[in-house]
């Protein structure tokens, strides 16, 4: 019956532990999910591919009027003209919208709850070890032997074996 009840609370601690383990791990993906929502990375992201599609757009067209009006010079400055303003008016949307959604604040509180998670799956690991080290414990098959008993047997390093060539000894172990 001791038995028993000793396998009942291993499989409690055991049990404890996965389901315990599994929330925390569904509270950080829940809290994580919530703060990248805030931030809507996905909005930004829209929003500079979106400017970037229309600014080529438009240098496409500046480029394609110059060419049938057969002005190669000025469709080529267009192109270039246009690329350069492009990429400037990109990188200013992409800091209005990094500030928007402060991705770095976002970062730090998902690296926080990160270490957070971390910090309650070491607490409930040694926790966890605690509460199975006394069943454990309990069950050791080596408990009522004697310490002299529990030793490592000695082992026979040096040897002497006569023959007729004389005494032959060797230090290695048999």
């Amino acid at each position: 019956m001791a038995n028993e009840q000793q396998h009942t609370n291993l499989t409690d601690t055991v049990t404890t532990y996965v389901t315990s383990s599994l929330d925390n791990i569904k509270g950080f993906v829940d809290r994580t999910t919530d703060e990248v929502a805030k931030a809507d990375v996905i909005g930004a992201n829209r929003r500079i591919v979106d400017h970037v599609i229309e600014g080529t757009k438009d240098t496409i067209t500046r480029v394609a009027e110059s060419a049938a009006r057969n002005d190669l010079m000025m469709a080529a400055r267009h192109l270039a003209t246009g690329v350069v303003e492009n990429a400037k008016e990109t990188v200013r949307v992409a800091h209005e919208e990094s500030q928007r959604i402060n991705l770095v604040e976002t970062g730090a509180k998902v690296a926080q709850e990160s270490l957070d998670l971390m910090k309650r799956q070491i607490d409930l690991g040694f926790d966890t070890g605690s509460a199975l080290g006394r069943p454990a414990g309990q069950l050791n098959v080596l408990k009522g032997m004697s310490p002299e008993a529990m030793k490592r047997p000695g082992t026979i390093t040096r040897v002497e074996i006569e023959s007729d060539k004389g005494v032959l000894r060797t230090d290695a172990p048999v």
